[in-house]
């Protein structure tokens, strides 16, 4: 256990879960692929993302993890968002709900690492 790393600073996760219209999964997140670099590009407080695809219900679920609210919240008031949000919606078959939560537990695993070496906590 000695090697378990806890970080003390907050970040937070927003989960973005979308009804995706049938079929249109991949094409979705094929399109957040390629516009996501581009447009958090210059957003320090942006740490990660993932998007993950609910099949079974046609669900999409984004979580990106940001170490400041306000950033985030400055980032989805700004032009290019809401340009990208105009093309990704296309695929939606409902309005999106997005929650705002702060991280409590950060787990990571570093590649190659064991189990002993995995890192805990906020960073």
């Amino acid at each position: 256990m000695d090697r378990l790393e806890t970080r003390e600073a907050s970040i937070f996760a927003v989960v973005t879960r979308v009804k995706v219209k049938p079929g249109k999964l991949d094409e979705c997140a094929a399109l957040f692929r390629a516009t996501n670099a581009s447009l958090i590009e210059l957003e320090h407080d942006w740490v990660n993302a993932l998007f993950l695809a609910d099949r079974a219900n046609s669900v999409a679920t984004i979580v990106a993890i940001w170490r400041s609210v306000d950033s985030y919240n400055s980032f989805i008031r700004g032009n290019r968002f809401s340009e990208v949000m105009q093309q990704v919606g296309r695929y939606f078959d409902g309005e999106p709900e997005t929650s705002v939560n702060e991280v409590l537990v950060d787990m990571s695993w570093p590649a190659g690492a064991g189990a002993s070496n995995i890192a805990i906590g906020p960073e």
